[in-house]
Formats: C-alpha cells, structure tokens, sequence
C-alpha cells in the first residue's frame, strides 16, 4: 500500500506575503484505521514558510485557483512541465491565472498540455493563459470541432468572433495525441511516451469512458491521470462521473488504486461524482475540490462532504465551503478534516519529495 506522511504548511497567500505559519505532520496508517491528530505540542512555528520551502528534487502540483472551472500544473523533479486544463466560467482573476502560469514554467516552455474533456470551465482560458508559451505535446479527446465554446480574450472582437476550435487548429498536428481507451495504461506502464516525467510516473487510467446511465456523457469521457512519485499517489479526475469510476475500479486492483491525494471528480458534485465505493477504493487520505467562491451548482455538495469524510485525516481547523443543494452553501471557518477548496483556500500546492507530502494553501 502506497503511503506518506502527511505534513500541511498553511500560508496566507503564494506571494511573499507575511502571516503566522502552521506547520502539522501526521504519520500514515492504512485507510481502515483511526487516524488520529498528534498532540498540539508537537506543533512548530514558522516566520515564513512559501513555495520557496520546496526543494529541488520535488514533485509540484499545483491546483490552482481559476474561479468555477479547473487548471492543474505539475512540476517534475527533471523539469517537465504539465498543464492539466485551464478554464471558467466564473469568479475569476484571468490575469492572475496567466501571471501565475507563465510564473511557474521555466522559459515559457510547457512540456504537455492535457485537455480532459470539451467543457468550457476546462479549456476556454488555454488561449491566453498560453500565450506566446511554446507548447510540445497537446493530449486530449475528441475531436476540435467539441471544442466550440468561445476561447477567453482581451480582445472583444476576438471574444466574438474566435472560439477555442480555431486555437486548437494553431497546434501541430505532430504534436496532438488524441487518447480513446486503447490508450490506456496498465498499473505497470506509464505513459512516458507522452509525459518524459522522470521518475514521476504519469498513468492514463480512463478516457473517453462510455455513459450508459445517461448520466453526463461528456464529463463520463473524461480522461483521469494517476500521478505516482515512489510511495505518493494522486489521482487527477477531471469531471469524471460514476461511470467513469467505476470503469477505472473494474480495470485495475484496489491496492494499486489507493492513493494519497484525490482531486474529487466534477468540482465535488453530489449528483454525477465520488461514489461511496470509489472512495472505498481510493482511501484518499487528503481531498482537493477546485470550485468557485459563488457557483449556483452547489459545488461541493455536502453529501460529498461526509462520505469523504470516511477516509480524511484530521487536519488544524481551516476554512472550507460546502452546499446543501444548489443555493444553500455554509462556510466552516474551523474544518477539521483534511479536504480543501479553492472557494476558501485559494491555489493549493502539493509537494512531495516521494516519502512524505505537504500542502500549501490561503486561509
């Protein structure tokens, strides 16, 4: 069973922003036991505790902040650089988001492009977010034409009359892998071909899955990647639905999908996302939800909230934003489990060296 100690660094902003620092370690134990909080003493502080704390040799994910949508930058130990998505549709800073990017990537070169799935909230702000940043490998589904909401921009006369499709048509045709389920990965061979990660090994585990329930087909064909870094494992689901999940259980062997971190599918929706089973498999013992601070699809739901809860381990009191139906949400200003959402804890980063893991985040 792949398992870290878990250390959470909390820090008021990813600026050089001055505030008290946090500094909580738990020590792993497999997702069928209690796992408890060490006692308040053993708790350490910090003048300043940022980015700058990571250490070369570590793996960076970055689930940033883009409002009601979702963006994921990785960063591996040997320098490759992968965007998973980058789009919203509300509650944005798009500036922030570009600066933040072009912030992140060594000589405004990204290794790999990953587009889930043809929704908006996922793709739109690609255009110019990227701009001028040279791209080496584009991996999605479908086809461009899928790809037909309007690409974000400046420019008005651009906003209206240019959609994603026609930046899609910019990129190479060498460069563009179009993935279906005859691409995906067995638990003993990643996808080096397209990532280059290093010793990051970067799984494409569900693509383009079909939807006989009806339920969303477009989010169902979602491509999930497991990302594993010697004992760490994430897994990064896109708007993945029950169906794409349990195609992913029934594909490989529980143990191998028991993970540390678990990005919960679809912005935390309790209506197409996170099934008590799934969760059973995947024993995340951290949750992160990308979501937006006013969203009108109560996202994350409450409902997810408890089954997550299952699984979490304790955490210091932190912020965090559930909804009980679509316009009811609450804010808990005193969570305690170890699930954070960009409404309250804007980026939140993952960095791990492949033994133990911290998360950094605003609150």
């Amino acid at each position: 069973m792949r398992r870290a100690s878990l250390i959470i660094v909390l820090t008021f902003c990813l600026c050089a922003c001055s505030t008290e620092q946090k500094q909580e370690t738990f020590d792993a134990t497999p997702a069928t036991e209690s796992k408890s909080r060490l006692d308040a003493s053993t708790l350490k502080h910090f003048d300043s505790i940022g980015l700058t704390a990571m250490q070369a040799g570590d793996l960076e994910i970055h689930c940033i902040d883009v409002g009601q949508g979702d963006s994921t930058l990785i960063k591996c130990p040997n320098g490759t650089n992968i965007l998973i998505d980058c789009g919203s549709l509300a509650d944005t800073h798009p500036l922030a988001v570009r600066n933040y990017v072009r912030d992140h990537l060594d000589g405004l070169r990204l290794d790999v492009l990953v587009i889930t799935h043809p929704d908006a909230d996922h793709y739109n702000m690609i255009p110019y977010v990227l701009k001028g940043v040279a791209i080496g490998q584009l991996v999605m589904i479908g086809d461009a034409d899928e790809h037909n909401a309007k690409a974000f921009t400046t420019n008005s006369w651009q906003k209206k009359n240019r959609g994603f499709a026609d930046w899609l048509e910019t990129i190479e045709l060498e460069k563009v892998a179009v993935i279906d389920q005859d691409d995906l990965d067995d638990a003993d061979d990643p996808s080096d071909d397209l990532f280059d990660s290093g010793d990051v090994e970067i799984y494409i585990v569900a693509a383009e899955e079909d939807d006989p329930s009806n339920l969303s087909a477009k989010n169902t064909r979602s491509i999930v990647l497991m990302v594993v870094y010697e004992e760490f494992a994430c897994l990064l689901t896109g708007d993945a639905t029950f169906p794409t999940e349990d195609a992913i259980v029934d594909r490989y062997e529980d143990d191998w999908l028991d993970v540390d971190v678990l990005k919960l599918g679809h912005h935390g929706s309790r209506r197409t996302s996170t099934s008590t089973n799934w969760l059973n498999v995947t024993k995340p013992e951290v949750c992160v939800v990308s979501a937006s601070y006013h969203n009108s699809h109560g996202h994350p739901a409450h409902d997810v909230r408890m089954k997550v809860e299952q699984h979490t381990v304790q955490s210091e009191p932190h912020r965090m934003r559930w909804y009980r139906g679509q316009d009811n949400p609450y804010n808990l200003n005193t969570y305690r489990e170890a699930t954070y959402c960009t409404a309250r804890n804007e980026t939140i980063v993952i960095s791990t060296n492949g033994q133990s893991y911290s998360l950094t985040y605003s609150d």
